[in-house]
């Protein structure tokens, strides 16, 4: 099957993009020719492809789309029909509004895949848009949680196939992390959304609960970075919180850990956990929507909190922080959680789907 896989650009390196690419390195291997177009100009790939994946660019640029986005469904039309593409996949369900009018009257079917949750970023137009079109015109929307799903059927008119497959791990990591690091890490980027100011101050919390010997780590960069910057200077925290820079290899940030927490006001699903649990991370996250309650097993891997709630965050933390005991015995039950999503139990369910459309 000829798949194109359609995104903004491959050179970033956002979780959309990891996904997308994790996605074409699954296929491939399964005998699919693999394409991916990003929308913008491009470099190179910042997570690495497997060989025979072909790299194209409609070069333009998100900035000018609003005046040339006739130009963007000419080039991708011509794309597509010149490549003979059978599926293509949107990743993120804003592309939608550029593949459903390039795919018009075409053989090629649409899944646009929705990487946030439907009820995240309803202020852009564009993207409600988007949502709207994908549930009547795609030949399916996939979702990363069911609780999604149901969103997409309750609040849409669904002519697509709504489906949900949670996103995935190649494997589990060879090495484990410690119980006994004395790290707390948070991974992500600095933005409002992902409730880093929320953590800090539960962080400032403990700390005044007389908590000693513990670090947090907070692992990313963005338009937040300078105000998390005064908050942890405000709180007195500067020896206790640590920043770390993005990586495209984040596997040492979780081993020198021992839990994992996430403070997000919203996510689409939440693919850092997975990730920290597979390190034999135990995580404390806030049951926000949508995507912690389908990950962690409460009391089991890790707690989940009440939305952003400082206070129960901050108690959490603090139990599973004191407790040796509990943090052994949840380490070792994060590893077994996280294997309800290796690739090999998840991208059967991508082929599944391809071989119905």
């Amino acid at each position: 099957m000829n798949i194109c896989i359609f995104l903004h650009n491959i050179s970033s390196g956002g979780g959309t993009e990891r996904m997308a690419v994790s996605l074409a390195n699954e296929l491939i291997q399964r005998g699919h020719n693999l394409h991916i177009v990003s929308l913008a100009p491009t470099g190179d790939p910042f997570f690495p492809l497997r060989q025979g994946v072909t790299l194209h660019s409609l070069n333009i640029p998100v900035s000018q789309l609003t005046t040339r986005y006739f130009a963007a469904i000419k080039k991708l039309r011509a794309f597509l029909k010149s490549n003979a593409v059978n599926v293509i996949i949107d990743v993120d369900v804003i592309l939608s509004v550029i593949s459903i009018p390039a795919c018009w009257r075409t053989a090629t079917k649409v899944i646009a895949w929705e990487h946030y949750n439907y009820f995240v970023k309803r202020e852009s137009k564009v993207r409600a848009w988007g949502r709207k079109l994908a549930a009547r015109k795609a030949a399916a929307v996939v979702t990363l949680t069911e609780e999604d799903a149901r969103n997409y059927k309750k609040n849409c008119t669904c002519k697509a196939k709504i489906i949900a497959i949670p996103n995935f791990i190649a494997a589990l990591p060879a090495e484990t992390a410690s119980p006994n690091n004395h790290i707390v890490l948070a991974v992500g980027h600095l933005i409002h959304r992902k409730g880093f100011d929320i953590l800090v101050k539960a962080w400032g919390l403990l700390k005044a609960e007389g908590l000693d010997g513990w670090k947090l780590h907070i692992a990313g960069d963005g338009e937040e970075k300078e105000n998390l910057f005064e908050l942890v200077r405000t709180l007195q925290l500067e020896q206790d919180v640590v920043f770390l820079p993005p990586a495209t290899n984040i596997a040492g940030y979780y081993l020198s850990a021992a839990v994992y927490v996430m403070s997000s006001r919203a996510e689409g699903f939440g693919m850092v956990l997975i990730e920290a649990l597979s390190f034999g991370l135990p995580a404390v996250s806030f049951n926000c929507k949508l995507g912690p309650a389908e990950i962690i097993r409460n009391g089991v891997d890790g707690f989940l909190v009440s939305p952003e709630d400082v206070q129960e965050l901050k108690d959490k933390l603090h139990i599973l922080l004191r407790r040796d005991d509990l943090r052994n015995t949840m380490a070792a039950n994060a590893r077994k959680g996280a294997a309800r999503f290796l690739s090999h139990e998840i991208i059967p369910q991508w082929v599944a789907l391809l071989n119905t459309l």
